[in-house]
C-alpha cells in the first residue's frame, strides 16, 4: 500500500489518558449505535492512505499447478482508486464552576461530560454512516411488492431473493440484517414471520420474537435494531423537538460482514469501513481545562474518522418494507 506520510496537527492537545479511556469504555457500551458495527472501526497509523476493497476476483477458479523450480502463480489483494481522509471532528462541553461544586467530584462532573460529548460525536458517525448506505449511487436498492405490514406478506420472500443477489455480486452468502426499530416491529408482528419463528430452537418464550429467533428464522450471524434518534429540528430555530430514528423507516439492510479479527482485520470483506486515526490513541481522545474567565471547567473531545464504501457488492438494500403510516 501506498503510504502518505502526515504531520500531526493534533500536538497542543494534552491527551486524558483517564478521560479517554472511559470515553472509549463509555461509546462501546453505546448500543443505541451499530454504524461501528456494520461499518467495522479499522484503526490506521495514517490520516490518508489508500485501503484494501472487497473484490471478486480471489474466488475464480485458476490453473495453480506449477513445475518444480518454476514460478508460483502470483494473486493479490485490491487496493482503492482513491484514498481515505480522517476528517476531524471535535466538541466541547462547558460548565460554569458554581454548578458542581457542591454536587460532584470533579472527575465524576468530567465524566458526565464526556458522555455528552461522545454521544454527539457517534450520533453524526452514525447519521454519516446511514447516508453512506442508504445512498442509491453506492449500494443496489429495490423496492418490496407489498409492505409487510399485509397478512398475507412474506418478509423471508423478500429477505432470501436480496441474499441471493448479494452472494451474485460479492460470492458471500449475507451474515447480517439490520433495519431500525420501527421496522424490526413491524417485521415482528407480520403474520407469517411469527408463524415461521415458532419452529425454531431460538424461539423462546411463547409470544416473544427475539433477535435470535429472527437470526433462526433467516439464517444470519447478526440481526442488529438500530434505535438511535436525533431531533431533526434547525438548531437555534426554537421549535419544539421533532424526532426521528437516524436510520430510515422502511429500509432492510442485507449484508455480508466478515467479522475476523487479527492480522486479517484490514482486509475483511464489508460494505463500508470506518477509518480511524490512532494518532490519538484512537477515537474519542479527550482532555479537561479551566477557562478561568468564565470560572468554567471545559471538557473536549475528538474523533479523527471516515466512513468509506468498501464493496458495493457486500449489501443489498430493501426500500418500503413499511407503510408510510406505520
Amino acid at each position: 500500500m501506498a503510504i502518505v506520510t502526515v504531520t500531526s496537527d493534533l500536538g497542543l492537545f494534552h491527551v486524558n489518558e483517564a478521560l479517554s479511556q472511559y470515553a472509549q469504555g463509555y461509546a462501546q457500551d453505546a448500543d443505541s449505535f451499530i454504524a461501528s458495527q456494520v461499518a467495522p472501526v479499522i484503526n490506521v497509523d495514517n490520516k490518508s492512505d489508500v485501503y484494501y476493497v472487497g473484490k471478486t476476483e480471489h474466488l475464480q477458479l485458476s490453473d495453480t499447478a506449477r513445475a518444480p523450480g518454476s514460478l508460483f502463480p502470483q494473486i493479490e489483494w485490491a487496493v482503492s482508486e482513491s484514498a481515505y481522509t480522517c476528517k476531524g471532528y471535535g466538541v466541547e462541553v462547558s460548565m460554569g464552576w458554581e454548578l458542581p461544586k457542591n454536587a460532584d467530584a470533579a472527575l465524576d462532573v468530567e465524566q458526565e461530560n464526556v458522555t455528552l460529548a461522545v454521544d454527539r460525536l457517534m450520533l453524526n458517525s452514525e447519521y454519516r454512516t446511514m447516508q453512506l448506505m442508504t445512498n442509491n449511487s453506492n449500494f443496489a436498492q429495490t423496492g418490496v411488492a407489498d409492505s409487510w405490514t399485509e397478512t398475507d406478506v412474506d418478509p423471508y420472500v423478500d429477505i432470501e431473493t436480496a441474499k441471493a443477489d448479494v452472494v451474485a455480486a460479492c460470492g458471500h452468502l449475507p451474515n447480517t440484517i439490520f433495519m431500525n426499530y420501527n421496522t424490526s416491529r413491524v417485521l415482528r408482528n407480520n403474520t407469517l414471520i411469527k408463524e415461521r419463528v415458532k419452529y425454531t430452537e431460538a424461539a423462546g418464550i411463547a409470544g416473544i420474537i427475539t433477535d435470535a429467533a429472527l437470526c433462526s428464522v433467516f439464517d444470519v450471524d447478526k440481526f442488529l435494531v438500530a434505535k438511535a434518534v436525533y431531533d431533526t429540528s434547525v438548531p437555534g430555530s426554537g421549535a419544539d423537538p421533532s424526532m426521528a430514528f437516524v436510520w430510515p423507516d422502511g429500509y432492510v439492510f442485507v449484508a455480508y460482514i466478515d467479522n475476523r479479527i487479527g492480522p486479517l482485520r484490514a482486509k475483511i470483506l464489508a460494505p463500508a469501513r470506518t477509518f480511524v486515526w490512532t494518532a490519538m490513541g484512537g477515537r474519542f481522545a479527550s482532555r479537561s481545562y479551566v477557562f478561568d474567565p468564565r470560572m468554567s471547567n471545559v471538557v473536549q473531545c475528538v474523533d479523527y474518522v471516515d466512513e468509506k464504501l468498501t464493496c458495493a457488492g457486500a449489501m443489498k438494500v430493501l426500500t418500503g418494507a413499511t407503510a408510510a403510516a406505520d
